[in-house]
């Protein structure tokens, strides 16, 4: 307990601060984690940043804390209902689409006219916001949204059952829109790391723990590392922690010793890049194979988190749509045969893979580049 107020305590000396009065703007980006990807589409003079949450890389207010201390009301709603007063925004955007409170803005604003961004892949458990929409059964939750950009129809439908909306918009992913693809490939193969810093028993979901999350992964890398090594390939792991990043290359050297390239996270490194560049992407679940796959690179994915034992469920291959559990790119098998039939895609020509995915994506991958859904919907309300 006082090591966890030393830290907030030194987060609040570390932290940039503003002391001007928040001007006025007819956008604000709620939320600054991803912000670079909206702040392109305007002027700098259009939108304020609120920033929602306390990090290294956000921004305190001090004039708006001031007038709080002198009000004696220094609570997170009354900063930011002053934060909005000050702005008085035409249009509220987020790319924090599991953020609850974004999608009660309306029923303080009602003229507000809101607009919310999918950021990453969903899954049917508690840490994620579709998952409300089963607490939405018993008591109206009263979430809206006008606009709500997101992956595809099957998770659009998932939306809707919880979230009152003007219009959905299926773009696929707004990041991977924001970057051009690049069609030169290298000779390596890449694995997308989902590695996390928790201990084995904390909750994942329900009665299961992130050690069963975790632990048909183990054996999967084993196999890979096996795989990669017989057939001389040449394998990179795209890490996915910046705070923990030297323990997590340490859980992947254990396994790979001196026999693979650990790729570290970072903010500049340019994750979409790294992956056209690959000549096959590897993944069990991760949003950015998805996001990979809608580019038209070639991804494979072993989806073995579910088995006899442990029901995962809702994380199964393209959930929520559903799909057979071995298809021409994906497997729930750790076989020798199925490691060399899906790795055998990186002998297809372009043709016979954009073929695959035509037959079986259609309606899971979009890919919208530079947004223009979105963009078009700005011309619209502004």
């Amino acid at each position: 307990m006082i090591i966890n107020f030393f830290q907030k305590a030194w987060l609040l000396l570390k932290i940039k601060k503003n002391w001007k009065k928040p001007q006025k703007a007819s956008i604000i980006i709620y939320d600054h984690p991803f912000a670079f990807y909206l702040t392109k589409y305007f002027e700098k003079t259009d939108y304020q940043i609120y920033y929602n949450r306390l990090e290294d890389n956000s921004e305190l207010n001090c004039f708006l804390i001031i007038q709080c201390l002198i009000n004696f009301d220094l609570k997170l709603k009354t900063y930011k209902k002053r934060f909005f007063s000050y702005v008085n925004p035409k249009i509220a955007i987020t790319m924090n689409d599991n953020n609850p409170a974004f999608f009660k803005l309306k029923e303080e604003y009602p003229k507000l006219i809101t607009i919310a961004v999918q950021k990453a892949w969903k899954y049917d458990t508690e840490f994620d916001i579709i998952y409300h929409r089963h607490k939405n059964k018993q008591k109206n939750l009263g979430y809206e949204c006008d606009y709500l950009f997101c992956y595809n129809k099957f998770i659009a439908k998932k939306f809707a059952q919880f979230i009152k909306t003007k219009k959905i918009f299926t773009i696929g992913s707004f990041l991977s829109n924001s970057k051009k693809l690049n069609i030169e490939k290298k000779n390596y193969v890449i694995f997308i790391s989902q590695w996390r810093n928790f201990k084995n028993s904390t909750i994942y979901h329900k009665n299961l723990t992130f050690g069963d999350w975790q632990r048909n992964e183990k054996n999967f890398l084993k196999k890979l590392f096996l795989f990669i090594k017989e057939n001389s390939l040449n394998l990179k792991v795209l890490g996915k922690t910046s705070h923990s990043s030297g323990k997590e290359k340490k859980f992947y050297d254990e396994i790979f010793g001196d026999n693979y390239e650990f790729i570290y996270q970072s903010e500049n490194r340019e994750n979409y890049k790294i992956l056209d560049d690959a000549k096959l992407t590897i993944s069990l679940d991760s949003s950015l194979a998805y996001e990979n796959l809608a580019r038209g690179n070639k991804t494979i994915f072993f989806s073995i988190r579910n088995d006899e034992e442990q029901n995962f469920d809702m994380i199964r291959f393209c959930w929520p749509e559903h799909k057979a559990e071995i298809g021409p790119n994906w497997t729930n098998s750790l076989t020798e045969a199925e490691f060399k039939r899906l790795f055998s895609i990186m002998n297809l020509s372009q043709t016979e893979w954009q073929e695959i995915i035509n037959n079986n994506f259609r309606d899971t991958l979009i890919y919208d580049f530079n947004n223009s859904k979105f963009v078009n919907l700005l011309k619209e309300i502004n």
